[in-house]
């Protein structure tokens, strides 16, 4: 299951599905429209559903995406599981100028977007 869906400040994603690169990145471009259609500059994922590895290359290749479909405006921050987490992908994308964090928790991730952890909500 996957749903990206504006919610009226930010794009918001939520994926439960095993990971595919090729269904990363068409999320990846999927939120981007959403962001350019509605002018909006944040995005929340929230990939802890998401199964499977992410290889580091995949990494690599996703923050490139993200930075290319996003630009260095928007405001990304992703919850993913903490045994994934390493930090590669955050790197890529802040050491080439792009406002991106990873998470392991929603409601610091909203902090740091400055939304409301009820807004992710989706009714």
């Amino acid at each position: 299951m996957s749903l990206i869906v504006f919610k009226g400040d930010f794009v918001y994603g939520e994926f439960i599905e095993a990971y595919s690169f090729e269904k990363a990145l068409s999320y990846i471009k999927q939120s981007a429209s959403l962001c350019i259609h509605n002018q909006c500059h944040q995005v929340l994922m929230d990939i802890r559903g998401v199964t499977g590895k992410i290889s580091t290359w995949d990494r690599f290749r996703l923050a490139q995406a993200s930075l290319s479909n996003f630009g260095r405006t928007l405001r990304l921050a992703v919850v993913y599981r903490e045994e994934e987490v390493d930090g590669f992908g955050e790197d890529v994308i802040v050491n080439r100028g792009g406002d991106f964090r990873i998470f392991t928790d929603l409601v610091p991730a909203c902090r740091w977007l400055g939304i409301e952890v009820n807004a992710v909500v989706v009714k």
